[in-house]
């Protein structure tokens, strides 16, 4: 059992081909393959419902105020993003924390759709749709009732990380899609369970983004580790027509203005864009 586990993880982590780490661990490429798939599918089944977890009333409100407490960005409960995956252009749709955890992720989606055509097919789309998610009511923001929304860094950072330490993702996964799907699944837990338990080693301090204290954005040294050809370095989003998009834009706009008020503003924004 331990020798399957060490299998896995060593292509999890290292981003070898199948055939070295068969070869390292004496078993055949044939074999390997359906050991990698049983125990990823292990592993997210293990450790889902403890990190992984569809978060309370209570949880999505700590959420938010994680999210104003670190960025500055009320009204938030997760930044939400997708990514292709494998050989099969299947998609990774995830909504991360504050903290770079992913609160949710949905591997399935088909690689010719938009972001927001497989975000209304996903669960978590369907859920939120279906007001299915115990989310805390719309509160107010500069003075109007706003529902809860997004910040674009943090999902931008959690796929960084997941793609700096798990280095499978760094190449195209030649397998089927259901194994492809399994293996992305199971380095999303692991991300979330070590971003828990080992931050210091997993994420330490400069390996992800971070504002210092003048004011400016200073990338994290996860980006000099992910090569070009990352599931980071793809995208989904593709022009649709929205019906919704009057809705968006007055959010946006509402949001625009609160960040440039005196009550949403903060000391350094203006000179760390050049604005004094």
């Amino acid at each position: 059992m331990m020798h399957m586990i060490s299998a896995t993880l060593e292509f999890l982590a290292s981003g070898s081909l199948q055939r070295h780490v068969a070869s390292t661990y004496r078993i055949s490429k044939q074999r390997l393959g359906p050991i990698i798939e049983q125990t990823c599918r292990a592993i997210f089944e293990e450790l889902k419902g403890s990190f992984m977890k569809p978060p309370t009333k209570d949880e999505w409100i700590e959420i938010e105020n994680e999210y104003n407490g670190l960025w500055n960005f009320p009204n938030t409960i997760g930044a939400i993003d997708g990514k292709h995956v494998g050989y099969h252009n299947i998609v990774l749709m995830g909504l991360a924390a504050a903290d770079y955890r992913f609160l949710f992720i949905d591997v399935g989606g088909y690689g010719s759709e938009s972001d927001s055509q497989v975000f209304r097919s996903c669960e978590l789309g369907r859920a939120l749709y279906g007001e299915l998610l115990d989310l805390p009511d719309d509160t107010t923001v500069f003075g109007k009732n706003m529902p809860l929304s997004r910040a674009r860094r943090c999902i931008e950072n959690s796929f960084g990380i997941l793609c700096a330490r798990w280095a499978c993702l760094a190449r195209t996964l030649f397998m089927k899609p259901e194994r492809a799907q399994v293996i992305v699944a199971a380095c999303c837990t692991l991300h979330n369970f070590l971003i828990k338990k080992c931050t210091d080693i997993y994420s330490p301090p400069g390996f992800a983004d971070y504002v210092d204290i003048d004011g400016i954005v200073v990338e994290g040294s996860w980006r000099i580790r992910v090569p070009d050809n990352s599931m980071f370095n793809t995208s989904i989003t593709q022009q649709i027509q929205n019906p919704n998009v009057s809705v968006g834009n007055e959010i946006r706009n509402h949001l625009s203005a609160f960040v440039n008020s005196i009550q949403g503003s903060l000391d350094w924004q203006r000179s760390s864009v050049f604005l004094d």
